[in-house]
């Protein structure tokens, strides 16, 4: 299976990686597992291409959702949030990350780990 990486963290929402990952590794009704093995499939030391290995900050499209690699696993994001992403990212990489980070401890706190996490967490930005 093919699965779009926007390759938001160091370049622009244009560059896209396309990531072949094999179709036994991808369950549909697990995203965070699958998000988990298309980042893995993602690394040139894996699947090497003339593209920069996918990286926290990238944004992958799996299942017509679009989810931001965080520092602490998967963050499900909205178009708007998307459109809006390179902006975030490169003007203040740190502090984005920041937000990104106490967002993923406050849904713990609440009770929202592991597949819940990816499947439910938004970025409050």
């Amino acid at each position: 299976m093919k699965f779009k990486v926007y390759l938001t963290a160091y370049s622009k929402k244009t560059d896209i990686r396309y990531v072949s990952v094999p179709k036994h590794k991808i369950d549909l009704n697990n995203s965070y597992e699958s998000l988990e093995e298309i980042y893995s499939y993602g690394q040139n030391e894996i699947q090497e291409q003339q593209l920069q290995s996918v990286s926290m900050g990238d944004v992958i499209e799996f299942n017509n959702e679009l989810f931001l690699i965080a520092p602490i696993g998967f963050q499900k994001i909205s178009q708007e949030e998307f459109d809006n992403l390179n902006d975030k990212i490169l003007s203040n990489p740190s502090q984005f990350f920041d937000m990104t980070i106490k967002h993923r401890i406050e849904s713990i706190k609440n009770g929202n780990q592991g597949n819940k996490e990816a499947e439910k967490a938004k970025t409050n930005y």
